[in-house]
């Protein structure tokens, strides 16, 4: 899938309050247990699932097939999640490949459309590697390259191989467009990775963590949303003492802040997010 790059205006095209979940469960449950899990996801108004299921569809096609129809009949998106903080490297692309031929490509031709997954969610994150927080600003921009080539390299082989079109989405951190972090050559040479990026990413969920002020997340995520044609902002449920947000009602509040300004949010991650709704 292709997006278009530079449009203009702040909302994301899914921002109509519905929410986004991270969900690393691993594993389906029984059928009454998920049926239970989707009526809180839907008492937290969540329409996309980021599922990171492994080799379930795999190895369980039909516990699959019943989880994708269960959150389609409720109105909510399956999206694949493929994680991995070193999956970037060229080393690691058949890896990849399997997991997309197996999970994906092999699942999606036993499926009725209903039980298909509606996307692939890509969280691989080479700023969590021990070589990027030691390394040189020029350092981690060579890790953007190779984190550039591999989401390449998905598009491609989705595009070659996938008998269903399968949207493209992935996780940034809100500061790769920094200059004191990555060594960019250049503004142009910082454009033109955001601009590759753009053509094989249907959408990114930008990650601003840490952050509290609405101004600072709307300042942070500024360049990106001028950048990709679906942005969607993504807050962490982390709530305490010490944490990013004092109490469920402060976190609570930031999401209605960003809703009401046509925002689309993504929550991380349904651990610490479903307990909030009891």
């Amino acid at each position: 899938m292709v997006m278009i790059s530079g449009c203009s205006g702040p909302k994301s095209s899914a921002g109509n309050a519905a929410r986004g979940l991270w969900y690393w469960q691993g594993t389906i449950h029984a059928a009454r247990e998920d049926a239970g899990l989707v009526q809180h996801f839907k008492k937290g108004r969540i329409q996309a699932v980021y599922g990171a299921f492994g080799y379930s569809p795999y190895d369980y096609p039909e516990r699959m097939k019943a989880w994708n129809a269960l959150l389609h009949s409720n109105e909510m998106q399956s999206q694949y999640l493929l994680a991995g903080t070193d999956w970037f490297f060229p080393e690691k692309r058949e890896e990849i490949f399997l997991r997309l031929e197996k999970n994906l490509i092999e699942f999606h031709k036993k499926c009725q459309p209903q039980e298909r997954f509606d996307a692939i969610h890509l969280d691989i994150e080479p700023q969590a590697l021990p070589q990027w927080k030691s390394g040189s600003p020029q350092e981690r921009r060579e890790l953007l390259r190779l984190l550039s080539e591999s989401f390449e390299a998905i598009s491609q082989y989705l595009n070659r191989w996938s008998d269903v079109p399968l949207p493209i989405y992935a996780d940034l951190p809100v500061w790769f467009d920094s200059f004191e972090t990555i060594g960019w050559e250049s503004e142009n040479d910082r454009d033109a990775w955001f601009y590759e990026l753009s053509l094989y990413l249907d959408g990114v969920s930008l990650m601003a963590y840490e952050r509290t002020d609405k101004a600072v997340i709307l300042a942070d995520t500024e360049y990106e949303f001028s950048r990709f044609r679906e942005c969607r902002i993504a807050l962490e449920a982390d709530i305490g003492h010490g944490k990013s947000w004092r109490t469920p009602k402060a976190f609570f509040r930031m999401i209605e802040k960003l809703e009401s300004a046509g925002f689309a949010i993504d929550i991380h991650n349904w651990e610490s997010y479903v307990p909030l709704l009891d």
